[in-house]
């Protein structure tokens, strides 16, 4: 389900050629990552980075993150199942890889939107196994 979801989001914004992977950590590593990478503290729910960079031969290269930790315990405090809130952290963090940006209240809700697109066509298939 997850790999569905991540290509989906990759080919609705014109995205044909990838390597992405996505993670599922523990809050230790994502908080090492969080601190050595982007200089903050604590653990966080996800990271994504986008390493394309000219002449490569696939239009997008990324990786993401997701604490599974954090993950579970979002999923309680909003009243989600654990898989929608994982769902919702694998498109969260490949629209980063895209060039999507969370932290200007307008590039938000751009992310926001977009993301909301996605998730309701899989919240469908949540109980679905691939």
């Amino acid at each position: 389900m997850f790999e569905r979801v991540a290509r989906r989001v990759l080919e609705d914004h014109g995205v044909t050629s990838y390597a992405v992977s996505i993670s599922f950590v523990k809050d230790s590593e994502i908080t090492g990552l969080n601190r050595e990478r982007l200089n903050r503290v604590g653990p966080t729910d996800v990271i994504a980075f986008d390493l394309s960079e000219p002449g490569l031969p696939l239009d997008r290269v990324g990786d993401v993150y997701i604490s599974k930790d954090t993950a579970m315990a979002n999923s309680a405090r909003f009243k989600v199942r654990p898989e929608e809130e994982l769902l919702r952290l694998v498109v969260h963090g490949v629209l980063h890889v895209l060039g999507y940006r969370d932290d200007e209240p307008e590039e938000a809700l751009k992310m926001k939107r977009a993301e909301a697109g996605i998730l309701k066509e899989f919240q469908l298939f949540a109980d679905c196994d691939e």
